[in-house]
């Protein structure tokens, strides 16, 4: 059996990693590697399992979400022998996943390619921090928990926001932990960061600074950002917009700092031109014999990122228009199911002429 100190498996993961040998009869064929995580890793494992049983499909999905991240590294440990590297085969051949306390475990059987015989022989095994790592992000939690607020605070419903703003804070006290835990800093840094920041885009409160209007303190907000960015050695007008970002937020964004330097059209006439411009060769694209999708998909990316464009250029947010739609379409699709069920039919069993004439329906309904 081989013991390995905790390890550093990833910038946000301590892992404590035990590594036994297996082998059958005089033949070594792999090793069997039990990992036990810390608990801020363990946490959002620990939490989709809820109240699931040991075995479950819950716990082997999210076993299977753990090995996925993990094949092809190696897993931070090297078997030599004769001075060569022994070879794993790809894939463990068991593995699962469980709970002891607040820390999720995983354990695994990792073959060997070519088991070699043991009597007689050396073998070093080594447990390192390679500079690879496992890759083990949260980003998809602290996206969903933002939207879970949004959508409480967009139904009024302030007992589920209650519990929302919750969940939110978790994620920013977990990522104040984990760079805590690797002396970066702790959740009291984050603290005055935000205090300082707000303290400095406000100098017509905190300071000396004047301004009278929205548009002054608008005005002042972008020049101050513009001096943070060339002290962060930005030299770009988009060097800070944030990449995750939705996608038609995004290009607002960035259009929108083009224009603050001057790099946008002064007239309406280009932009609708522009629409109408992508609107065609998405067609062309479309019409080809035989269709290139990653050139299809790129015009309709051009076409949407100038939509958003002309969205802008008439004072209206693309993001804020679309979920607007979204509400709409949605709103009158349920009364679409409505009526057609008052039919005595079923949206899949009605014909598509029954639908529209019900689509229509609620749209005159809506002008009354």
């Amino acid at each position: 059996m081989v013991l390995s100190p905790a390890v550093m498996a990833h910038p946000h993961s301590f892992i404590d990693m035990k590594t036994e040998l297996v082998a059958q009869d005089d033949t070594f064929t792999g090793l069997k590697m039990t990992w036990t995580m810390d608990e801020i890793t363990s946490a959002d494992l620990l939490y989709d399992a809820g109240e699931a049983k040991p075995g479950s499909v819950v716990w082997k999905k999210l076993a299977a979400g753990v090995m996925a991240n993990v094949l092809g590294q190696h897993y931070f440990s090297e078997i030599w022998h004769n001075q060569q590297r022994v070879k794993f085969l790809n894939l463990p051949t068991e593995y699962n996943l469980s709970r002891n306390g607040h820390k999720a475990v995983l354990e695994f059987i990792l073959p060997l390619a070519e088991p070699p015989k043991l009597t007689g022989q050396r073998f070093e095994i080594l447990t390192f921090d390679p500079t690879y790592f496992v890759d083990m992000f949260y980003d998809k939690y602290t996206l969903e928990e933002t939207y879970e607020v949004l959508d409480a605070i967009q139904r009024e419903d302030f007992d589920d926001l209650r519990g929302e703003l919750g969940d939110l804070l978790f994620q920013v006290v977990f990522y104040a932990q984990m760079a805590s835990e690797q002396d970066r800093f702790n959740f009291e840094d984050v603290c005055h960061a935000i205090s300082d920041k707000l303290e400095r885009r406000h100098p017509h409160i905190f300071g000396d600074a004047t301004a009278e209007t929205s548009s002054e303190v608008l005005k002042n907000w972008e020049a101050i950002k513009t001096a943070e960015r060339a002290d962060k050695a930005q030299h770009s007008a988009l060097d800070d917009i944030p990449k995750a970002l939705p996608a038609l937020m995004r290009a607002h964004k960035i259009q929108k700092r083009c224009h603050n330097v001057g790099f946008d059209w002064t007239t309406l006439g280009p932009v609708v031109a522009k629409v109408h411009e992508e609107i065609d060769e998405v067609m062309h694209e479309a019409q080809q014999s035989v269709v290139d999708g990653e050139k299809l998909e790129e015009e309709i990316g051009d076409l949407l990122f100038a939509t958003v464009n002309l969205s802008r250029h008439l004072g209206s947010k693309a993001e804020t228009a679309l979920q607007k739609a979204n509400d709409k379409f949605e709103r009158r699709f349920r009364e679409v199911e409505a009526i057609i069920a008052a039919q005595g039919l079923s949206m899949p069993g009605a014909t598509l002429e029954q639908m529209e004439a019900a689509w229509q329906q609620v749209k005159r309904g809506e002008k009354r």
